[in-house]
Parts: C-alpha cells; structure tokens; sequence
C-alpha cells in the first residue's frame, strides 16, 4: 500500500537549474552563479506562522557561532514535536559544533519548514529544510530524498555554512531567509525570519515568547 502524503502548502518549484544554465553561457560571476545554484536548493515554503504574535527585537540574529542550545535540550524540543529526529540531539549538537551553525537557528529552520519533519513533504523525503535536488541526486516529487534523517540534516547543516555564510557571506537569519526563501517563490521571508527569532529567542530560556505549542516546550524551557 502507498505511503499516505500530507502537504501543508501547494508545491512551489524554484527558477534556478533554468537561469543557472542561461548565465553559464554568459560567463556570470561565480557569486551569482552561487545564487542561483542556491534558488535551485532552497527550501519551499511550508511556513508556519508563530503561534502568537511576536515582535522582533532590535537587531540581527546570528546563524553562526556554534551550538547555543545544548543536547539534552535538543533532545527534548525534539520530542515535544514527536520529531523523527528525537533522540538525535548529540548529533545535531555535533553537527552544529563542526560547522559552526548555530543549533537553535537551524532547529529553528527545521520546525518552521515541516514542524520538526513531522509535517508536508519533508515527512516523506526526510529533509531538513525541504531542499530541492540538483541534477542526478535523488529526488521525490519535486524535492532532494534522503534515506536517513541524518542524512538530511547533514547537508543541510553543510550547506548553510558552505554556501550561505562563507561563499555569500550572509551572516544573520534576517539576511539568510530572503535568499533561502525569496518571496518571489511565493514565501513570506518576514514571517519566517519571526518564527525563527521567536523559537530560538523561546529555546534560549525565555518562556514568556514560547509559541502557545506544543506545551512541553513552555515547560521544558520553564524548567
């Protein structure tokens, strides 16, 4: 029998293989060729909006800089979102620590694209941040398939420094997300920008900004 699939949000297709080649045969510079390799790579847009309003503070948030959060609370942030992930938080603490991607930004990332894997595409093709295939890698309606989670979480954790922090060198959520998800693909970067400020902002240990969901988070942080 069929794996039964759930989509948060229509499939949204990125512009990117198609300009790639256009700009190849010009000679562009390899910034924006950078660009364009990373349209073809990034996420589609299964954002959910912050359970409650949230202001963004003063100021960018930094998506470098190591792991802020430690395993155990990984671990049970995970949980609280019955995460396919959950019981994984060494390995995305120590994938954090070899790349130097802040934990939290990318934990972050994950639950605003598919509520932690639990949620759209991602649930079937085990990716962390719904990538799109480049050419040859394996592919499922649409989107890069992974066989493992870790997998998944690999590559993404390998491309944020790579490509979007060392060849881009964007530095910060707020200058990450429109790139990562351009409102030209039909996303709302500003929504997600304050989803990803309001969950790690929570996660950090100040309760009084936790989404009103899942409960355990409010308690785990409280705590």
């Amino acid at each position: 029998m069929a794996k039964p699939r759930s989509r948060r949000g229509r499939s949204r297709r990125r512009r990117g293989p198609r300009l790639l080649a256009v700009l190849r045969k010009g000679g562009a510079t390899a910034v924006v060729l950078a660009l364009l390799w990373l349209l073809a790579r990034a996420a589609s847009s299964d954002h959910g909006p912050a359970a409650k309003p949230y202001v963004l503070p003063n100021g960018p948030l930094p998506a470098a800089g190591g792991p802020s959060l430690s395993a155990p609370r990984v671990d049970g942030i995970l949980a609280a979102y019955d995460s396919p992930l959950q019981a994984h938080g060494g390995d995305i603490v120590s994938l954090s620590r070899h790349y130097q991607v802040d934990d939290a930004v990318a934990l972050a990332f994950f639950v605003m694209e598919s509520r932690a894997g639990t949620q759209g595409e991602a649930a079937i093709t085990h990716s962390f941040g719904n990538l799109r295939p480049m050419p040859n890698e394996p592919a499922r309606d649409g989107y890069r398939y992974y066989n493992t989670w870790m997998e998944g979480a690999t590559e993404w954790f390998q491309l944020m420094r790579s490509l979007y922090l060392d060849q881009l060198g964007l530095q910060s959520v707020q200058a990450i997300v429109p790139v990562y998800a351009p409102a030209t693909d039909d996303n709302d970067p500003q929504q997600m920008i304050a989803g990803i400020v309001q969950l790690v902002t929570c996660w950090r240990g100040n309760a009084g900004v936790c989404p009103s969901g899942p409960a355990a988070v409010v308690t785990l942080v409280a705590s």
